[in-house]
Order: C-alpha cells, then structure tokens, then sequence
C-alpha cells in the first residue's frame, strides 16, 4: 500500500493515513483504507484499531477538490459507493475504533471521523468542519444522524447548513470529540484508549455498540442506493455546477 501503513501495538492496528499533502480522498486511497479495515476487521488477533495520519496538521482535508470534483458522473458514483462503503464498515466494525485526529479534520475526513467510538484531537490551529453545503454537496444520512447524537439537533443542523469550522476546544465543548491533547501525545492518547476499551468484554462491547446505533436510527443497511442517486442529481445539477465553476 502507498497511502495506508498499518503497525501494531500489543493488540491495537494503527492505520495510518498518508497521501500527501493532507490526506485527500481520491477513488484509489478509499480502496486502500477499505482494503486495510477489512483486512482487520477479520483479523483475530486485532481487538481495537486507532486511525491515525503521517501528514503534518492533517488528518483529512476530506475529498482531493482537484481530482474528484472532474469526475464524470459513472466514476462518481463508484467513488461515492466505495466511500460509503468506507464508513459504514468502519461504524459497524466489532471492535473498538478510535481516532488520533492529529490535525485538521474537514468534510470527508469528518465523516470517517464520526464513525470512530472516540475521537481525540491536537490543541492548535485546526478545525473540524463538515462544510460540503460550501461546494453543493448534501451529506449522508448516517453522517447527519452520527453528528446529531454527537453535538445534538439544533447545533448539528447550524454546523451542516453554514459549514462553518470549529477549533479543537470548541469541538471538545459540543461533543465532536472526547479529548483535546498536546501534538505530541495525540496518538499515544488514542492507543492507551483503544486499549482500554478492548479490554471490555467483546460479545458484550459489540452488543452494545450496535444496539446503541440502532436506538438512534443507524440502518444496517451498509448502502443507501436512494442517496447516491440524491447527491449525484444535485451534484451535477447546472446551478450546483455553475456555483462550484464560480468559487
């Protein structure tokens, strides 16, 4: 893999984003991420997985704008589908999922993030944003209800309408992530709590975790033809095309 490296540490997989410069999404580094959590997900000897980036002040800037945006609408939809394949494997993985947010956590990088059972983000000058309402995009309905438990209705709905940005501390005060560290103890923060959390016992933990996303409405459905086919109808829309040409 070029874009994804994978380490252990006594147990816990840490998958480590890194295409330069910030870890943007194209149709190839999905397919490597979703290769590496199927990998693990069926690997006996993994019992939590950290997310984690090699790229300075980025976990993920969310799609690559200069490579997705030309897509046709054919390629489109392959990357759509694989995308959401991503993230709804990742939200439904039986083990426990942490994120080392080590930087600016934006769009797609925030929908992967909000699949992760903990988040802990770097203090700095970062922000994490889901703010695809900026270039004519709508956002999933899993991504929107895992952002309603997370912060509630009424500010999840201002987040997801303005797409405006939240720094580390205010993240940490709606509820978007668990912990805010220094730079340099972000990930070892991540590890030390996946391990923690793998120490549960399993049936249990898994139990838990799925019944607890059924009771805010998370399908088991891991693909939802009906919004693809929703996001490309406004995606190549002549206004939403017209509005992304002028910015």
């Amino acid at each position: 893999m070029s874009w994804v490296h994978i380490r252990e540490d006594d147990g816990i997989a840490i998958i480590e984003l890194s295409r330069p410069k910030a870890n943007a999404f194209n149709l190839d580094m999905v397919g490597e991420v979703l290769n590496a959590v199927d990998c693990l997900k069926e690997h006996a000897d993994i019992r939590g997985i950290v997310f984690s980036s090699a790229q300075h002040r980025f976990f993920s800037s969310g799609f690559d704008v200069k490579e997705v945006f030309a897509y046709q609408e054919d390629t489109m939809r392959r990357f759509l589908r694989s995308f959401t394949d991503l993230y709804e494997t990742v939200l439904r993985l039986e083990k426990p999922v942490v994120g080392a947010l080590c930087g600016h956590t934006i769009a797609g990088g925030a929908f992967l993030a909000l699949t992760f059972d903990l988040r802990i983000m770097t203090e700095g000058d970062f922000h994490f944003a889901l703010n695809e309402i900026n270039f004519a995009a709508v956002i999933p309905p899993t991504i929107q209800r895992m952002l309603i438990n997370a912060i509630g209705p009424h500010a999840a709905m201002l987040m997801m309408l303005s797409g405006d940005a939240v720094k580390p501390e205010k993240a940490l005060q709606l509820g978007l992530v668990d912990k805010v560290v220094p730079q340099e103890v972000v990930l070892k923060e991540a590890v030390a709590s996946a391990h923690i959390l793998a120490s549960k016992p399993k049936d249990t933990f898994c139990f838990m975790k799925q019944s607890i996303q059924r009771s805010i409405g998370v399908s088991n459905e891991h693909q939802d033809p009906a919004f693809i086919d929703e996001f490309l109808r406004h995606w190549f829309s002549p206004a939403c095309v017209q509005y992304r040409e002028r910015i």
